[in-house]
């Protein structure tokens, strides 16, 4: 699909709409953006592999500071510590003003997903999973209880607690639902296929599963049994997105997008007629969708399209205030205002 900058002006439309406010450069090898309060970090790393994270104001894009560190790249924050993983599979807390570092963790074996909540670091390795807390001398680590293997992803879950999602891409997975303290609450099977994303929370605490055989279920998340599902009849399908009322978007790499109301069932299905990325929705419901070089808004009524803006290729990351920032392959950082 030829992406040609559409505008809602002439439209009759009480829908959002996406303009791009600033560009900042950071250069090549940069990492996604890592959205924290005010501030929004790219990591980037240089010919001799020594890593940087680009610090800048997600107000105006100028650009606070750039701190040298450790080879890594960078995965996640706490507060105003970045979260780096170097190559041999240290995870490290480093200053995001200064470069220096606070603390470092070695698991066992290679950590196969990092996330923190903003308060705990989760490393998520073959032999399980690991908590550490930022204290003002050294980590705390909380090995967790749960004897789960084979990790594919994680999340912030229920209560202070945490989702993850257990299996091989060629078998059957498994949802798993743990507390703060690490002990398992419940662990459900998923469809064969495996986990493919991260689980995602609803806003009444009902919890979503993605697998490779093209259905999105729903479980409840005080015990894990499954709701309802929904075939969106494709092998891939990206990580759902929940609206402020509690709407849910589910699009598909090969175009096509569905909102979804009670017990998933389909209000309406679009096909974009281009590779979907992933799919936003704002806070007055539209449904905006990421193209491989292209935004685009869909009516959240009808999913009839209303306007496409045109955004460097790459990966885009929401804020806590709903706007989006494009990191293009040119080393282009871009904010995009949802309004």
């Amino acid at each position: 699909m030829l992406c040609t900058n559409m505008s809602l002006g002439a439209m009759q439309t009480s829908a959002a709409r996406a303009r791009l406010d600033w560009s900042a450069p950071v250069g090549p090898n940069a990492s996604k953006p890592v959205v924290a309060g005010d501030e929004v970090y790219v990591g980037t790393q240089t010919v001799d592999r020594r890593s940087e994270i680009h610090r800048f104001s997600c107000a105006t894009g100028r650009s606070l500071s750039t701190a040298h560190t450790w080879p890594g790249v960078l995965e996640s924050r706490m507060g105003k510590t970045a979260i780096v993983r170097s190559p041999d599979g240290q995870v490290m807390g480093v200053n995001a003003r200064t470069g220096e570092r606070e603390w470092g963790f070695q698991p066992a074996n290679y950590p196969a997903a990092v996330i923190s909540d903003g308060k705990t670091v989760v490393v998520a390795a073959h032999d399980g999973l690991t908590g550490i807390t930022d204290t003002e001398t050294l980590p705390m680590d909380l090995s967790f209880t749960a004897d789960l293997r084979d990790t594919k992803s994680l999340a912030p879950g229920l209560d202070g607690g945490w989702l993850v999602h257990t299996g091989r891409y060629t078998g059957e997975g498994k949802l798993n639902s743990l507390n703060s303290q690490g002990d398992l609450q419940w662990s459900v099977p998923v469809a064969t296929g495996g986990p493919q994303h991260a689980p995602a929370v609803l806003p009444d605490g009902t919890v979503l599963s993605t697998n490779f055989d093209g259905r999105v279920a729903a479980h409840d998340g005080r015990d894990g049994h499954e709701l309802w599902r929904f075939d969106t009849k494709e092998t891939y399908v990206n990580r759902p997105d929940v609206g402020p009322s509690g709407e849910l978007v589910v699009s598909t790499c090969s175009g096509k997008v569905s909102q979804l109301g009670p017990q998933g069932r389909a209000s309406w299905t679009t096909d974009t007629g281009d590779r979907v990325q992933r799919a936003f929705v704002h806070a007055d419901g539209t449904v905006f969708v990421q193209h491989p070089e292209c935004l685009e808004a869909l009516d959240p009524a009808t999913g009839k399209s209303l306007q496409k803006l045109s955004i460097p290729p790459g990966e885009l990351t929401q804020g806590a205030d709903g706007s989006l920032y494009a990191l293009g392959r040119g080393g282009i950082l871009q904010k995009i205002v949802l309004e």
